[in-house]
């Protein structure tokens, strides 16, 4: 995380913005208090499992991209969101929590996730609940950030939402707000999901064909936010001019890792041991070639840098 941290400051702290690291035990207290403080008895349904393993159930989800491939111009696409990969599709498992017997009691729930922005997330999670008859009775997260022109989609479930102490900030005081995993290569849950569409069924659309239209490419590939595997600039809000210099550092910091991981590997079992893109837990879209190592693929990324 050092590293990370101080390409980070290098990039941010001579523009006058300061970087914090909020450790993940830090995260997961502030929510396991204010969940104590704010639940009240009422089923919680998670949508983030990292840090709220205790739910009574759970909604996976994920933001999903794609990308064009069109030689002149190719681009990374927003397709919405949906479910994760090997998760089942989202009506699936909106019918597993409409059964829970608590859920078909009460018909109410609280949403806990590690935080909130635009509210986009949360407001799509009203309409398929809603939809079911069932309310969210409130929104708990760590991490709010306020902006200066809410949208509507906050407007429709500000009444309903709770911070933790500590994590309510203002509008501008945020630049962004992005995970550690989604800066190296293929770590579990890092960067951004590839989706592909799917075509709604006839008939008149559900919340959820609205709301969660697609689903993930098989294989779990992923994009993380640096050069040239994904976009920092507009994932991370990392400056265009250092975007290839932050790249470079990145990929660096992700081959020292698998390389750290190799040596304590083959010491603890007498025997060398490669890292082959097929044992990643998230391959990186433009990793084709299952049998190559990681190193290999990590120094040929850079070499296009």
């Amino acid at each position: 995380m050092e590293g990370l941290i101080t390409e980070l400051k290098r990039i941010f702290e001579p523009r006058g913005v300061d970087v914090e690291f909020i450790p993940w035990r830090v995260t997961k207290r502030r929510l396991m208090d204010l969940i104590e403080r704010e639940r009240n008895g009422i089923p919680l349904v998670s949508l983030e499992s990292i840090f709220v393993e205790e739910a009574d159930l759970f909604l996976s989800t994920t933001r999903l991209i794609g990308h064009s491939k069109h030689p002149d111009n190719p681009t990374w696409s927003d397709l919405g969101k949906g479910n994760r990969i090997g998760s089942p599709m989202i009506l699936t498992q909106l019918d597993a929590i409409d059964r829970h017997s608590a859920v078909s009691e009460k018909r109410e729930i609280a949403i806990v996730d590690d935080g909130v922005w635009t509210g986009g997330t949360f407001y799509a999670v009203d309409q398929i609940f809603r939809e079911r008859g069932i309310e969210i009775n409130k929104f708990l997260v760590a991490l709010r950030i306020r902006q200066a022109k809410r949208t509507s989609q906050i407007r429709a479930i500000e009444d309903r939402l709770f911070a933790a102490e500590g994590g309510e900030f203002e509008p501008g005081k945020i630049v962004d707000w992005v995970v550690e995993r989604d800066f190296y290569v293929g770590v579990p849950f890092g960067g951004r999901t590839l989706g592909q569409k799917v075509d709604p069924p006839p008939g008149h659309p559900t919340q959820v064909n609205i709301h969660y239209p697609n689903a993930p490419m098989l294989g779990n590939l992923c994009a993380p936010y640096l050069l040239p595997l994904g976009d920092p600039v507009h994932w991370a809000s990392i400056p265009e001019k250092e975007a290839r210099a932050f790249s470079l550092a990145m990929l660096d910091l992700s081959a020292r890792l698998y390389r750290g991981i190799e040596e304590e590997s083959s010491r603890v079992l007498q025997r060398p041991v490669t890292i082959m893109v097929r044992d990643l837990d998230r391959v990186p879209y433009f990793y084709r070639r299952p049998d190559v190592p990681i190193l290999e693929e990590i120094a040929i990324s850079r070499s296009m840098l």
